[in-house]
């Protein structure tokens, strides 16, 4: 990361990278996301960050990971999951999607469909 004193923002506690894998793993009942145990890991991590910082920024690829293995759905009900934990805590969440996960008009339906789970899209450089 240019410009960033990445040990000292981890040193500090501003910086903390945890495994998607085995963040979702944490979560996930076989192939749908738990709600109760999404709470108690990631809502915990989300927590314990907004008690220390005025702000808190999360990048997220879990979806990623779920939409990449085919599994749709449960891409879609994790952004359904930050979206709730977003109604009761103060972050903001970058989702990151593989934009070739998208291409061909058979995903024009699916693209919408995750589009409509956030507030923001940026793809290619534009944003939508």
């Amino acid at each position: 990361m240019r410009g960033l004193d990445v040990l000292g923002l981890q040193d500090r506690g501003q910086l903390r990278i945890v495994d998607a894998s085995e963040l979702l793993a944490s979560f996930m009942n076989q192939t749908t996301p738990d709600a109760e145990r999404f709470l108690d890991s990631v809502g915990s991590i989300v927590r314990k960050m907004e008690s220390q910082f005025d702000k808190v920024l999360i990048y997220g690829e879990m979806v990623d990971l779920l939409w990449t293995e085919n599994n749709h759905h449960a891409a879609l009900e994790l952004e359904s999951l930050w979206n709730d934990l977003g109604q009761t805590h103060e972050f903001t969440l970058l989702c990151g999607y593989h934009q070739d996960a998208f291409t061909g008009s058979e995903n024009d339906v699916a693209f919408r469909r995750v589009c409509a789970a956030h507030t923001h899209v940026v793809r290619g450089g534009l944003t939508l």
